[in-house]
């Protein structure tokens, strides 16, 4: 009897060990990818000659289900002139791109909050992004929205988010990042909070 229910306990334990995700079930080993490393935050735009020199297939590929991913996740895309399901030579990709932070050396820890530096990877600042396609699955678009100039009003503020980062600021062998929300006047001068003199 204890023999049977030592037998049962650890088969459970088993399958509850064998669910557990990896972080890889983003990949789909029957599909191709072509990937592109990015070490600098900021817009990207890859244009169809770009792809074809890579040897990704445009003259085939519907563009409606082309697909990004970077860490895991799929990135939204803005892909220009996708409405014909054609990848013609004036349609392109563009997406903002992220640097690799500390999002993965998190695991690291015991507890995330005492990660060195949350903006910076222990390793390495380069990330890899990952392009492929699938018609049977949904592919993420970046939202267009249309904006009436007229309602609009000119401000002579403009809320803006600083990060000061000082690599060799160690006192009493601490690092510190400093950093926070600012309003600016359209000169670029702080208006909130006010510099201490």
């Amino acid at each position: 009897m204890k023999k049977g229910l030592l037998i049962a306990a650890l088969l459970s334990l088993a399958s509850w060990a064998g669910a557990q995700p990896y972080g890889n079930e983003w990949i789909h080993y029957d599909r191709q990818y072509w990937y592109f490393q990015i070490w600098q935050d900021g817009m990207r735009k890859i244009d169809s000659t770009a792809l074809a020199n890579a040897g990704f297939p445009v003259a085939t590929v519907d563009p409606r289900t082309i697909q990004l991913y970077a860490r895991g996740r799929q990135v939204p895309i803005h892909v220009e002139g996708e409405q014909d399901g054609v990848f013609n030579t004036t349609d392109y990709i563009e997406f903002y791109g992220a640097k690799n932070d500390a999002w993965l050396d998190s695991t690291l820890w015991d507890d995330p909050a005492h990660i060195n530096n949350p903006y910076y990877s222990l390793y390495n600042d380069t990330i890899r992004y990952y392009l492929t396609w699938d018609p049977g699955s949904e592919a993420k678009r970046t939202i267009e929205r249309k904006h009436e100039l007229g309602c609009l009003h000119a401000t002579d503020l403009v809320l803006g988010h600083h990060l000061y980062q000082y690599h060799r600021y160690l006192p009493n062998g601490q690092a510190h990042i400093l950093g926070g929300i600012h309003l600016h006047d359209q000169r670029g001068r702080r208006i909130f909070p006010q510099r201490e003199h």
